[in-house]
């Protein structure tokens, strides 16, 4: 079964998606970058659900700083009213897809599907 972190601070966001995706995914949780880190080295998941607007270190920090774990994978940012441009950041980031919130059960599950 594939891994899919999810690294956010809303825990009713990660159960809400946990609960369309547990049937075909090990879904994992992760409320802060850093976990998140700890997390991707430990689990290696498949797909990486990244908010961008997280309190502790930014998206940009942790995709920056930890290119040899994080470049190899697949990352779909959580965008809600974001101040960057999607296309901004497909092209400087490195993002696959995105997810839009409020989460869209349909649109979480056909893109989890087409990146993993």
């Amino acid at each position: 079964m594939k891994t899919i972190l999810f690294v956010q601070n809303n825990w009713i966001t990660f159960k809400m998606a946990t609960h369309f995706l547990k049937k075909s995914y090990n879904v994992k949780h992760a409320n802060n970058c850093q976990v998140g880190l700890e997390k991707i080295i430990t689990h290696q998941p498949n797909l990486i659900v990244l908010e961008l607007n997280l309190p502790d270190v930014g998206f940009q920090t942790l995709i920056e700083d930890y290119p040899k774990q994080i470049r190899k994978l697949t990352l779909v940012p959580l965008i809600a009213l974001s101040p960057m441009p999607w296309k901004h950041l497909q092209e400087h980031h490195g993002f696959n897809g995105h997810i839009n919130k409020p989460i869209n059960p349909q649109e979480l599950i056909r893109t989890i599907a087409r990146f993993t």
